[in-house]
């Protein structure tokens, strides 16, 4: 982070990522894995869980009326999952298949 001047606690949103990992792409080796993300990662979504994360229903935290909705079909999903898929252009294919697999590719 210090070798950018990458100030991460401006960094609000997923699309606040692109200019970071962009530098990163640009100026290390293509071998270097710009974000590790997590196995189970979840993206940020304005929703109350009825039933924990782990089950795709919920209220919209600004809904007023309390409409339980399913989150799967929800445009703040597909609007995350659309900006997830533009940011995997920054990582190698190697990597992407690596966490998304969970393979472990220590000695």
């Amino acid at each position: 982070m210090d070798k950018y001047n990458i100030d991460v606690t401006q960094i609000r949103t997923l699309e606040g990522l692109e200019p970071y990992l962009k530098t990163i792409k640009d100026n290390e080796p293509s071998d270097i894995t710009p974000l590790a993300v997590p196995k189970g990662f979840k993206p940020y979504l304005p929703f109350d869980y009825l039933l924990g994360d782990e089950f795709p229903i919920g209220i919209k935290l600004d809904d007023k009326e309390g409409k339980v909705v399913n989150i799967l079909e929800s445009d703040e999903l597909k609007s995350s999952l659309q900006t997830i898929a533009e940011l995997l252009k920054f990582f190698s294919p190697c990597s992407v298949w690596i966490r998304a697999s969970g393979a472990n590719m220590s000695p």
